[in-house]
């Protein structure tokens, strides 16, 4: 017997039975785990330029700018939060970067961070697409201390035409702010 239309990545738990001469008998409990769907890498974006690309940095003092291109990222250059006063200071408002990218099925994307704060950890970015709050990146791998990078994966993104937003909100004061080789994975 094949069981159907199973959710991946999913939990279930199956009783058999049999009905003899009006009288029901069941088996013991058994529980399986559906596999995750494979991912297929369908785009790629080493962040050496800005172009397609609207965003924003707040510093202490409330000057604003747009981000730039850094040349020590994860892997050569990286979108890099300006800072707009011309001397070192931290950021306190929400900063971003946002892009358009269109999925043929759900995906994920996944990329490296840094948010440079001496003595802290690497500060998450929350996931925005079309103007909704998807939750939090995850960290799958790098390094958390911020005097690295650390790669972060996001939740999963809707099929369509999107417009997606790494916004990094300091809730947690931090130094500078990078994002360095987004890869883009569809659901298969």
């Amino acid at each position: 017997m094949a069981l159907t239309n199973l959710e991946p990545d999913t939990k279930y738990y199956v009783k058999m039975y049999a009905v003899v001469e009006g009288v029901t008998y069941y088996s013991s409990e058994r529980s399986f785990t559906t596999s995750k769907p494979a991912l297929i890498k369908f785009a790629s974006n080493n962040c050496s330029n800005l172009s397609g690309v609207t965003s924003s940095f707040r510093s202490s003092n409330g000057n604003t700018a747009s981000w730039g291109i850094g040349s020590s990222g994860q892997n050569g250059s990286y979108w890099a939060a300006p800072d707009p006063n011309g001397s070192l200071t931290t950021c306190t408002g929400i900063s971003y970067v946002q892009f358009n990218k269109t999925f043929n099925e759900d995906g994920i994307i996944r990329f490296w961070i840094n948010t440079y704060n001496p003595g802290y950890s690497n500060y998450p970015p929350e996931i925005f697409v079309n103007g909704a709050n998807l939750g939090s990146a995850t960290e799958i791998g790098g390094n958390s201390s911020s005097f690295y990078w650390m790669q972060v994966e996001s939740p999963v993104i809707p099929a369509g035409q999107n417009t997606i937003k790494i916004q990094f909100n300091a809730g947690s004061v931090y130094w500078d702010v990078g994002v360095d080789e987004i890869e883009f994975f569809e659901f298969n």
